[in-house]
């Protein structure tokens, strides 16, 4: 097949077309509500650049859309695609591959058929698929906080230097650091670059009570940022952004005792839930979560474009 791609924001009354196609697909997914009005308030993203898309156009018709939305940090954002055919899913990957956008990006896809054309067809042009849940737990109204073990204290997060959450954090999550491509992990000094972002709010507004440092006989140890978000049915939702703890001191429970103490501390603040995001093939923090009582309530996919 022939096809040409033309840019989303100087073409948009091409996508008038495949979002006909898209509220189509979103109504037997078994939605009632119009998915309408949240594409036209994205619009003012494409004229600020936080999203760029793309049409694909076969025989001077449009049939399909993909777009790359950035979010916070300049290295995560989400990736939408839809065609109203089957025959031009492996044409819109490629159009969208080709623009170079998600380079240096985790991102997740976002579609509205069930099937697996997209992941098949991003794997094919060199993109790592990385499968993941998100979990969460409604903090109970007697939910109780655990006496810390022996040597151990919590002291405020903020008022901890953001330098040595970077130092535990980068080392806890090092092993992974090549395979998941995660740039506000990969180092000490951008994971407490993120700290100092994650302080301003700009990820959201941070939960004070539930973020901890956690020291061992004065020597910290163990680190949890935790974040206040709306979603997911909730008006707030308290959730973990990162939990590590220091190898040589990992396989002692501490890390449930942090997300227990988080837990904790969200109920303080007044937030009836708490969530978090985990990868399908990391077994101990999966059996760790459900232990500590979360529930597994969506999967998704992420990719990573390590490609130079």
């Amino acid at each position: 097949m022939s096809y040409s791609v033309k840019l989303l924001q100087e073409n948009l009354d091409l996508f008038e077309l495949v979002l006909v196609d898209i509220e189509r697909a979103w109504s037997e997914l078994g939605n009632e509500n119009s998915i309408r009005t949240d594409f036209e308030s994205k619009f003012k993203l494409l004229d600020a650049g936080a999203i760029r898309g793309v049409i694909l156009v076969h025989n001077d018709l449009p049939v399909g859309v993909a777009w790359f939305e950035i979010a916070e940090g300049d290295h995560y954002g989400s990736a939408l695609f839809h065609a109203v055919d089957k025959d031009h899913r492996n044409a819109l990957v490629q159009a969208f591959v080709e623009t170079g956008w998600s380079k240096g990006f985790v991102f997740e896809i976002i579609q509205f058929d069930s099937h697996f054309d997209f992941r098949d067809a991003l794997i094919h042009f060199g993109l790592l698929e990385k499968e993941r849940q998100r979990m969460k737990i409604d903090i109970p109204s007697d939910y109780g906080l655990i006496n810390a073990k022996p040597g151990i204290t919590y002291t405020p997060l903020n008022e901890s230097p953001a330098d040595i959450l970077g130092q535990i954090s980068a080392s806890a999550h090092g092993y992974r650091q090549k395979i998941e491509g995660y740039h506000d992990f990969a180092t000490p000094e951008n994971r407490a670059e993120m700290e100092s972002k994650l302080r301003t709010d700009q990820f959201g507004k941070m939960v004070p009570s539930a973020c901890k440092l956690m020291s061992y006989n004065g020597d910290p140890i163990g680190t949890i940022t935790v974040i206040e978000l709306t979603g997911w049915g909730y008006d707030r939702i308290a959730w973990i952004m990162d939990v590590a703890i220091r190898p040589d001191m990992q396989g002692f429970g501490y890390g449930g005792d942090l997300v227990q103490r988080a837990t904790y501390g969200a109920k303080q603040a007044g937030i009836p839930a708490i969530g978090l995001g985990v990868t399908v093939s990391n077994q101990n923090a999966l059996r760790l979560y459900e232990k500590l009582g979360f529930k597994a309530f969506d999967y998704f996919v992420e990719f990573i474009d390590y490609r130079v």
